[in-house]
């Protein structure tokens, strides 16, 4: 589910993803570079979280556990997220 304007720029969402509302997921890249970011089964991504490229977000991440991970709302390009 991608709420109200969210934005999703290459990235692959699994399953049962909740995108929230104004959250920024993926971003253009550079012209050959892959920088695809990617959401595992029932990740939820908080409202007005900002995820950089080539992110990867493990699967049943609980918009909890993503908030106090990172708790400015930014995850930089490359993170891998889980448990």
């Amino acid at each position: 589910y991608i709420e109200r304007d969210a934005v999703i720029q290459r990235a692959i969402l699994d399953k049962g993803v909740v995108v929230g509302q104004g959250a920024k997921v993926g971003k253009t890249v550079d012209v050959g570079s892959r920088g695809i970011t990617c959401l595992g089964k029932h990740a939820v991504i908080p409202a007005g979280f900002t995820l950089g490229s080539s992110v990867v977000v493990g699967v049943d991440l609980g918009e909890e556990h993503i908030k106090a991970q990172f708790p400015d709302g930014n995850i930089p390009d490359g993170t891998k997220v889980d448990q």
